[in-house]
């Protein structure tokens, strides 16, 4: 997260201010004045803290950047960016030209070594030795990694998953201890040898095809149409402390649903855990975006709709209920250990995108009218159905869900819902939830037992034929990533609709979007 903020790129740096060690945020490039993390925000104050909650708790402290108290910088005593490290590993005779320059054969591999944490300087302050000690001290300007996860066996094309940021380090070291003692951890780690910082700058999509631009023909066709409301009204029907009823205006779900989980979220901040029905929406898209809204504010996120009924029950044979999705996120990893699953063993989205790419369906996972098992998108699309995840199970679930959404919020079940045509209103209804950590339970602590429980489960023993054991939401994080570097590849079908779309409405498209539009 390179840039935390619109056109703001931030660096980090640990602070005593007031008496009191925290965090202070430097914006735009000029260290003048910063923003100072008070110890009552809710947020981390520590280096440490703030970078075992990774990506999420970034986006946390960027969020509340505006609202965080500013200071002078001459008011504040600079730390170290990491004051006490877990462990210090050094590279050594890594370059070439370095290994010359010091007359040392080139070795095999780098050399490693350690220097103890006690040896980390604030910057600006004075390396001392005892000269009864050594009388030959040597210094090198070197470029820190700090690490922000548990790391172990991580690939090359991994590795960067892992840094949290950069900062600037001093390798000083004993030149006659080094020579010595064969070891260089004494004459590396004498106090004040490893001065460090001021700032850390930080490093800087879920590959959900089925709910992505391959939906926008229908979302607008539908406005078109008067099925979705191009203009909602969006209000509160009913509110609590930590509960609101809103009511969509028929609105794009991805309009009245952000607004719900901001208002739980807000609910949350102030009373601990927030929950928000909304009804009278269409089509929400990917439920984990909502909880991940909550994760990346350090909050437990929760997030459910019903659907029209397209599933149908353990043993039956036509669409009586919605595949209802449902997705958890949980702060704490670099990511965020985020669950997102429909309740069918497949979606009507991967129904469209086998018939866009004329492929077969999987076996097991769609019935036709008659509630046969069949592979033909067709037979799909003309009266059949989904199945449900686990059986019994899954259905359960989806009725839960229901419940949850359509039913609590006085709107409409599934199989009551008709809006599979573009002027029919969608008639869903959701759920978003969030959970205020620091209620339960030290946020700093409930992070670290994440990132245990994480690396237990990474690092478990793995069936023959298993590379990696992926937590939920891992795979999606990463192909986030790899997108919003090397961009979103885009289906032909989805790629016609958009120029066809941009044409008819009279839209210039954005010079890069063109040009993938035409490969």
């Amino acid at each position: 997260m390179k840039k935390l903020v619109e056109g703001a790129e931030m660096r980090l740096a640990s602070v005593r201010y007031r008496g009191h060690d925290t965090l202070a945020i430097a914006v735009d490039g000029t260290s003048d004045q910063v923003a100072v993390v008070p110890a009552d925000s809710g947020l981390p104050t520590s280096m440490t803290a703030l970078a075992a909650l990774g990506a999420g708790g970034l986006a946390r402290l960027a969020a509340q950047l505006p609202d965080l108290p500013k200071a002078e910088t001459a008011d504040l005593q600079m730390l170290a960016p990491v004051p006490a490290p877990g462990k210090i590993v050094a590279i050594g005779l890594n370059y070439a030209d370095h290994a010359a320059e010091g007359g040392h054969a080139i070795p095999e591999s780098p050399t490693v070594f350690a220097k103890f944490p006690t040896a980390v300087l604030p910057h600006g302050g004075a390396i001392t030795w005892d000269r009864a000690v050594t009388t030959e001290v040597d210094y090198e300007a070197e470029l820190a990694v700090v690490i922000g996860t548990a790391t172990r066996h991580v690939s090359e094309e991994r590795a960067l998953d892992h840094v949290f940021g950069y900062t600037c380090m001093n390798d000083v070291s004993a030149r006659d201890l080094q020579r010595k003692d064969g070891q260089w951890v004494r004459a590396k780690s004498l106090d004040t040898f490893c001065p460090a910082g001021p700032w850390l700058v930080t490093a800087d999509e879920r590959g959900v095809e089925t709910h992505g631009l391959m939906r926008l023909r229908s979302y607008v066709e539908r406005i078109e149409a008067g099925g979705t409301a191009a203009d909602p009204t969006i209000v509160i029907c009913r509110e609590s402390a930590t509960t609101a009823l809103m009511d969509g205006g028929n609105a794009l779900g991805a309009v009245a649903d952000t607004a719900a989980m901001e208002l739980a979220i807000g609910k949350a901040a102030d009373s601990g855990v927030g929950l928000v029905v909304v009804r009278n929406i269409n089509h929400y898209g990917a439920a984990a975006y909502y909880s991940m809204m909550a994760a990346e504010k350090g909050m437990i996120g929760l997030s459910m709709t019903n659907v029209l009924a397209l599933m149908a029950p353990t043993g039956g044979a036509q669409p009586l209920i919605g595949n209802n999705p449902l997705s958890l996120a949980f702060p704490g990893t670099s990511d965020p250990i985020v669950w997102d699953s429909a309740m069918s063993k497949s979606t009507w989205g991967r129904a469209l995108l086998a018939a866009q790419r004329d492929e077969p369906l999987p076996s097991d996972a769609f019935l036709d009218q008659e509630g046969r098992p069949t592979t033909d998108p067709k037979a799909v699309f003309a009266g059949g159905s989904l199945l449900p995840i686990a059986g019994y199970k899954g259905y359960g679930l989806a009725l839960c869900v229901a419940l949850l959404t359509g039913v609590l919020g006085g709107w409409r079940f599934d199989a009551q819902i008709s809006g599979r045509q573009p002027h029919e209103p969608g008639d869903n209804s959701a759920l978003m939830g969030a959970i205020r950590v620091s209620d339960f339970l030290d946020g700093d602590t409930f992070a670290r037992q994440v990132v245990e429980i994480a690396r237990t489960l990474r690092t478990a023993p793995k069936q023959p034929g298993v590379d990696r054991i992926w937590l939920p939401g891992e795979k999606e994080a990463e192909l986030a990533r790899d997108r919003r570097m090397n961009g979103v590849p885009v289906q032909a079908a989805a790629r016609d609709d958009i120029a066809a779309l941009a044409d008819r409405l009279g839209v210039t498209i954005d010079d890069r979007l063109r040009r993938s539009l035409q490969q």
